[in-house]
């Protein structure tokens, strides 16, 4: 099945409205196909936007996802469009089990809880410079993710943050950061912590 490209431009929306840009996702989504469904893994999204500045709830309900959850079509997501946004919110794109590449904004400063929480596809990932919180367990049972690179500005590694990540060998660090004792369960392949940055 052939991969459908997605591009959502939401600057001419009046303002920057989370439901707005879920409509127009699913609407260009159907657009050319009908009924018909989609095929896992043949979503390729761009989202551009430079006035949206969360993507997403926080502290949602344990039994519900985020607004992209449970979609299987995703292939590939670019937010890299969307210039002032600062927050990803809880469970952004939980459970979307054929993700393979997110590309996110250098504004970025904040992540939710599990915004990565089984894309059991996505196999590495380059946080943004300016992130600075990452919620609890937001690459847990990221099953094929090898390695993630985390910025300086970072202040902690919460609690569960790589639980389940069983083939995680590698995680670059710009700087010192904390961890919490348990961000690194069941990360049985775990052999480097490296240092990017020459700290001692």
């Amino acid at each position: 099945m052939k991969d459908i490209v997605i591009e959502l431009d939401l600057t001419e929306l009046l303002a920057s409205d989370e439901d707005a840009l879920l409509r127009r996702f699913q609407d260009s989504a159907r657009q050319g196909r009908g009924d018909e469904p989609f095929g896992d893994g043949t979503i390729r999204l761009a989202i551009r936007d430079p006035r949206l500045l969360s993507f997403g709830k926080l502290n949602i309900d344990s039994n519900k996802v985020g607004p992209l959850g449970n979609c299987n079509s995703l292939l590939h997501v670019d937010l890299s469009g969307c210039s002032s946004l600062f927050t990803l919110g809880d469970k952004l794109f939980g459970n979307c089990l054929f993700l393979q590449q997110v590309k996110l904004p250098d504004s970025l400063r904040s992540l939710g809880t599990l915004v990565f929480g089984a894309c059991v596809a996505l196999t590495s990932l380059v946080l943004p410079a300016r992130v600075e919180t990452m919620g609890e367990g937001i690459f847990s049972d990221c099953t094929a993710l090898t390695s993630v690179s985390l910025p300086a500005s970072l202040r902690k590694v919460e609690e569960n943050c790589f639980i389940g990540c069983s083939k995680l060998a590698k995680v670059v660090l710009s700087a010192p950061v904390p961890f919490h004792r348990r961000a690194f369960i069941d990360c049985t392949r775990m052999i480097e912590l490296a240092d990017a940055a020459g700290f001692p």
